[in-house]
């Protein structure tokens, strides 16, 4: 169910604005739920009322503490994973995009959209981009989906950004900028949530709830930009051979 709400980093660093309300909605379609953040329990907040909610069909709630427990970063502008975990958690409410594309796309895709893997990808999105090889990224998420090892490809990442941080010690990173970032974590995403699509085509219900799923953390990026990159995806499918 839940992003694994207990995992407790259910948020959107743009507000919790709906990214789809322009977009023409077909008659029959299932409608995203919407979280109800009533219940009074003793967690406190809307996001830990939800989790509570639902916490007896998520099994991987118990690992709340320690998914959002920051253990230092890379550098001093660079998030650890569990930083990171920390920050969308801090950030997050019961019904903003973020959560609410978390449990759609669990409920949809099940284990494959753990709240927990979603995290990873779009950590490694936000903070790998520009430093490791696009291929090393997307292929990483392609193996999360079929070894559940989330430790071991956080390893991978961090042991990556680390060497690649020392040539700029004393210099800037680079921004890979939007162009980039956004298509190389719309392939991420669904590398993940989806698996290898041969035709690379994306529905519009998953194009949707993974639009979402990236403004919460490229607040930056238009709509527009984001269901291009889908567009395009089979264009990009052959890069990750």
């Amino acid at each position: 169910m839940s992003f694994s709400v207990g995992n407790g980093a259910h948020t959107s660093l743009h507000g919790g604005t709906r990214v789809f309300q322009s977009l023409r909605r077909p008659a029959n379609r299932r409608p995203l739920r919407r979280p109800q953040a009533s219940d009074d329990t003793d967690l406190g907040g809307a996001v830990k009322r939800f989790a509570k909610e639902v916490q007896s069909k998520l099994p991987l709630v118990g690992l709340f503490s320690r998914l959002t427990a920051p253990e230092g970063g890379v550098g001093t502008s660079e998030l650890s994973y569990q930083e990171f975990c920390r920050t969308m958690y801090d950030k997050s409410t019961a019904d903003d995009d973020f959560t609410i594309a978390c449990y759609e796309l669990e409920q949809d895709k099940g284990q494959a959209a753990d709240g927990r893997y979603i995290l990873c990808a779009l950590w490694m999105a936000k903070f790998a981009i520009g430093l490791l090889p696009n291929k090393d990224i997307v292929l990483a998420a392609t193996r999360l989906r079929v070894t559940q090892d989330l430790e071991i490809e956080i390893d991978r990442i961090d042991i990556g950004r680390e060497e690649a941080l020392k040539k700029y010690s004393y210099m800037q990173r680079p921004n890979p900028g939007l162009t980039t970032s956004i298509p190389v974590t719309v392939d991420t995403l669904c590398r993940l949530i989806l698996g290898e699509v041969e035709d690379g085509i994306v529905s519009e219900r998953d194009q949707e709830l993974l639009t979402m799923l990236i403004k919460s953390v490229f607040p930056e990026a238009s709509t527009e930009m984001c269901l291009e990159a889908f567009a395009n995806r089979k264009e990009r499918l052959s890069e990750y051979v």
